[in-house]
Parts: structure tokens; C-alpha cells; sequence
């Protein structure tokens, strides 16, 4: 089922790295970027809205499925895609295409930070932007604490 659906990935929608895109230009440069890019917004979105409905098991285990949830949701939210339904293979570069500055993707991360109670390093956040969402979602779950071992029984006492 997940080979049939077709990755978020920069190869796909065409993305240059360093494409010059207007932004930098005062007052008008963010209009100037947004129809440039508007075309390539609307098929990553197409993308988006063509998948069904994602099982959560792909994910991995427990904690890295509602990790993936929260961090779905989030960025759904934050930049405004149609919906949640991005999987494991998915490149965060094209997943976080949108962002209009860096703002929005600190905003994520201290999202994440907050919920996890984890610290993320400022040196893992240039990796995280080169990687897919399974990664991101696998160093989450390394940067949280180890969960409570199950309460073992309590040892007979020396009579």
C-alpha cells in the first residue's frame, strides 16, 4: 500500500536549491515569489489531497505513531497544506517548502520542544531540513527520555 503512493520528494516537483525566487526583494518580492511558485505549491497539494487516508502503522511502533501524528499535524497547521497525510519517505525540504522564512519552521520545532521536553540543537536542524520525515520522527524519539521500566515486583524480604 505505501509503494503506491507517490513520495513528496524535490525531484519530483522540480525544486532548484538557490533558485532565486524574489523574496529579497522590498515590498514586492514575496508576491513575485508566490506566483512563481504557485504552481508548484498546487501539485505538491494535489499530491496531498490524491492519498488515502494513512494507517499509522507505517510509522513504526507506538511512540514514533503519535510522534509522526503530532509532527504531521503541526506542520499542516503551520504552513497550510490540505491535509496531515505525509508518510516516512517524504523529504522535509518539500514538506517544509512553504515555510515563508525560517519563523514558521523554528515555530515547529519549539512545538516539538514543548511537547517532548527535548532540546533540540541548533546543528540538527540544517540535517532535518536534508532528511526525510522518518528521520525526523526517528530523532525525536532518540532525544526523548527512555519510558518508566514496567514496576518490577518487590524482592521477598530476608526473614
Amino acid at each position: 500500500m505505501i509503494d503506491e503512493i507517490q513520495p513528496l520528494d524535490a525531484s519530483v516537483f522540480n525544486l532548484v536549491e538557490g533558485k532565486a525566487d524574489g523574496k529579497n526583494i522590498p515590498i514586492i518580492g514575496w508576491m513575485i515569489s508566490r506566483r512563481l511558485y504557485r504552481p508548484v505549491k498546487e501539485s505538491i497539494s494535489r499530491t496531498l489531497e490524491s492519498r488515502p487516508i494513512i494507517n499509522t502503522a507505517i510509522w513504526g511502533d507506538d511512540r514514533h505513531q503519535e510522534i509522526a501524528q503530532f509532527l504531521c499535524s503541526k506542520i499542516k497547521a503551520e504552513i497550510g497544506w490540505p491535509n496531515d497525510r505525509f508518510i516516512p519517505v517524504d523529504t522535509i525540504d518539500v514538506v517544509l517548502w512553504m515555510c515563508d522564512d525560517d519563523l514558521e519552521i523554528v515555530e515547529i520545532i519549539m512545538d516539538i520542544e514543548d511537547r517532548y521536553k527535548i532540546k533540540i540543537a541548533d546543528d540538527f536542524v540544517g540535517g532535518i531540513v536534508q532528511g526525510t520525515m522518518g528521520n525526523f520522527v526517528k530523532l525525536i524519539a532518540s532525544l526523548m527520555p527512555a519510558e518508566a521500566p514496567e514496576s518490577l515486583p518487590a524482592s521477598p524480604s530476608p526473614s
